[in-house]
């Protein structure tokens, strides 16, 4: 039988008139899944926020274009807009803080940290979230709103907050990580070009990445294009062949298939879709 799903939410932004933001708070809360339960959630591609999920107690799992992340006390992990996903518990009881935003922003502002999609923090940010909490419940203070959205962008960066050596600080992993941040345009980024550069043994690498950072290399690359693909399509004028050509792919018609196996649109009607 599965087992209960508590939800607590947090409170919710409900002020009138919003001044015009980079990102509005959604919502928070904590959410905690027993004993065998399998919580699956399915989100269209029309959703219009990110997420991000704080480990407590227990384990979970959360899959993710076919990927699997084991969610840990003090590990963060997020998805971006219009991604689908499933949730599931592995311990006898799992419990998890979750933060959602949007806005114009949102997406851009996200990607541009970079953060691997998995990765452990050196502590849980309880002070932020009150404070957080807080704010949010100051319906009739005109400055909440700005407020938030600051309170927010540090949550952002406390999800990023490196736990001692489990960071990748000093690191080859921290190195790979850099040339794949700054060489997303070249077509020849590819496990193999990371370590020629490197000069580490091509398994090698992958088992370091692998072990650092959560997910395999040759994945995070492309999640990493995908992400900066998305975003550009969504928040820019740019043409479908420059973002294509931003995002390593030299080809439109291999650009246009990469974007469609993971929208299930070409490149111009996720365009079309997402700005109505």
């Amino acid at each position: 039988m599965p087992g209960t799903i508590f939800s607590r939410p947090g409170p919710y932004l409900v002020f009138g008139d919003l001044p015009t933001l980079p990102i509005y708070f959604r919502s928070t809360g904590t959410c905690v899944i027993q004993k065998e339960n399998l919580y699956c959630v399915q989100k269209s591609f029309s959703a219009s926020f990110v997420e991000l999920i704080w480990g407590l107690e227990g384990i979970g799992e959360i899959s993710l274009y076919g990927q699997k992340y084991q969610i840990k006390p003090n590990h963060v992990f997020y998805y971006m807009p219009g991604e689908e996903h499933a949730v599931r518990n592995l311990s006898e009881e799992w419990q998890y803080r979750w933060l959602s935003f949007d806005g114009p922003l949102a997406e851009a502002i996200m990607f541009s940290f970079h953060y691997p999609r998995l990765q452990r923090i050196a502590e849980y940010p309880a002070e932020l979230f009150a404070e957080l909490e807080e704010l949010a419940s100051a319906k009739n203070d005109p400055t909440a709103p700005r407020r938030i959205c600051g309170v927010l962008m540090n949550l952002i960066v406390a999800a990023g907050i490196p736990s001692g050596d489990e960071y990748l600080s000093g690191s080859v992993v921290n190195q790979c990580v850099t040339l794949i941040r700054t060489s997303l345009d070249d077509p020849a980024l590819d496990v193999m070009m990371l370590s020629e550069e490197l000069n580490l043994p091509r398994s090698t690498l992958s088992k370091q990445f692998l072990a650092k950072i959560g997910v395999p290399l040759g994945r995070f690359i492309r999640d990493q294009r995908l992400h900066l693909a998305r975003s550009l399509l969504r928040n820019t004028t740019l043409p479908v062949k420059e973002i294509a050509r931003r995002c390593g792919f030299s080809d439109l018609c291999t650009f246009t298939r990469f974007i469609k196996r993971s929208t299930g649109l070409p490149p111009r009607e996720f365009r079309t879709r997402e700005r109505k």
